[in-house]
């Protein structure tokens, strides 16, 4: 007998941290490795290294992702390094390397320009586990640019006074400043669309009648909610289906103004979709707010 409840107890300790591994496994955020792009020939190399930096910056200022810090890998990003533009074309390749760090996204792309002729370059997720490239998109701020320098270009024409040249140095300046904030903003866009945030609503803290007006969300700055994001969505998802037929249905119910970030919550007006939204959230839908409407 006292074997017997031995066996258990330690069977009980034994099998505790496991369970809460993957109790956490659930909510845990992807890990990502960064590579180093790889380039058309003509691309500084300094310039692309800045863009590649920029890039995993972007990501790791969403606070989506657990990032695989370089320095603790060095051999391995050296290695990708000098076989960049050959494992850019072999996705297999590269999700190999991703399960030497751990990752279990890999992102990487290609340079077309970069530097002052304007940035044009794509980037690309790869699941490490399957070595499949998951999602693509082609960013460039060349159009912007060419436009701001072609006013400047203009009005010089006018005139040479002092003002106007200094008008066009630090047009230049602007010019690459905005340059970066539009790069900035289109990786965020691109992150948001493969992996939006995702929170609870914790309580309806405004109404009139049965319309919802403000509600609160578990999420905050330490969730990657910032400043950038002022529109958030009211998400009812489903199951349908079983076994291999299940699939997921998610229908957008409204729309919500992020009003403050209040630490740890966020409070949100309701745009659309407040009616009804405590009877919802009472029964057993699946209710919870995305920052992206799909």
């Amino acid at each position: 007998m006292k074997r017997s409840l031995l066996h258990y107890i330690f069977f009980f300790f034994f099998m505790l941290p496991v369970a809460l591994a993957q109790g956490q496994n659930e909510f845990e955020k992807p890990t990502v490795a960064v590579m180093p792009f790889n380039a058309d020939a003509h691309v500084n190399a300094t310039d692309a290294g800045a863009l590649s930096q920029r890039v995993e910056t972007v990501f790791a200022n969403s606070k989506r992702f657990t990032m695989i810090e370089r320095a603790n890998f060095k051999q391995v990003f050296e290695e990708i390094e000098a076989q960049k533009g050959e494992m850019y074309l072999h996705s297999d390749q590269l999700a190999e390397q991703g399960k030497l760090m751990g990752a279990s996204l890999i992102v990487t792309g290609n340079i077309r320009s970069a530097g002052s002729e304007g940035t044009t370059f794509n980037i690309k997720l790869i699941d490490v586990s399957t070595g499949v490239q998951i999602a693509t998109e082609s960013i460039s701020d060349k159009d912007n640019a060419e436009l701001i320098d072609i006013g400047l270009k203009t009005a010089s024409l006018f005139t040479k006074s002092d003002e106007v040249k200094d008008a066009s140095s630090s047009g230049a300046a602007g010019i690459a400043g905005s340059a970066l904030l539009n790069i900035d903003k289109r990786i965020r866009q691109f992150i948001n669309k493969w992996y939006p945030l995702r929170y609870e609503i914790l309580e309806i803290s405004e109404s009139k009648g049965k319309t919802a007006k403000k509600i609160v969300v578990a999420g905050g700055t330490a969730e990657g909610l910032d400043a950038n994001i002022k529109t958030m969505y009211l998400i009812d998802e489903s199951a349908l289906g079983e076994g291999e037929k299940r699939r997921v249905r998610r229908v957008k119910l409204g729309v919500l103004t992020v009003e403050e970030i209040q630490g740890e919550v966020t409070i949100c007006k309701v745009k659309s979709g407040g009616s009804g939204l405590a009877e919802l959230l009472q029964g057993d839908h699946n209710i919870y707010v995305s920052t992206n409407d799909q």
